[in-house]
């Protein structure tokens, strides 16, 4: 392993050693935190702006995606075992899974 060391990476380091004071530090940080929190708050307002306009176009899909997610997989006779079987014995279930398996492989690779 070689001895020699990247100056920019040393430069990064002698940074962190010097203390801030806080005029230099507290004010920039409390900047970007209340820019990035108001960049949320637009970005929030603009979806729920667009789903109320075009919330009307896409409620007959949801409707029938609730319907499709609600389906059962497996006939069942009776009515207290169709119940308490209900969460798992729908296409919504597998979907579910599938999801959280990708997410799962997902989290894995990277």
């Amino acid at each position: 392993m070689s001895e020699e060391r990247d100056p920019e990476i040393q430069a990064w380091f002698a940074r962190t050693e010097v203390p801030l004071t806080e005029p230099d530090f507290i004010s920039p940080l409390m900047d970007r935190v209340n820019r990035a929190h108001r960049q949320r708050l637009v970005f929030r307002g603009l979806v729920a702006i667009l789903l109320f306009t075009f919330g009307a176009l896409f409620r007959d899909d949801g409707i029938a995606l609730a319907q499709l997610i609600m389906t059962q997989l497996v006939p069942i006779d009776g009515e207290l075992t169709r119940t308490l079987l209900a969460p798992i014995n729908s296409v919504g279930f597998i979907l579910s899974m599938v999801i959280l398996l990708l997410r799962f492989i997902y989290r894995r690779s990277a």
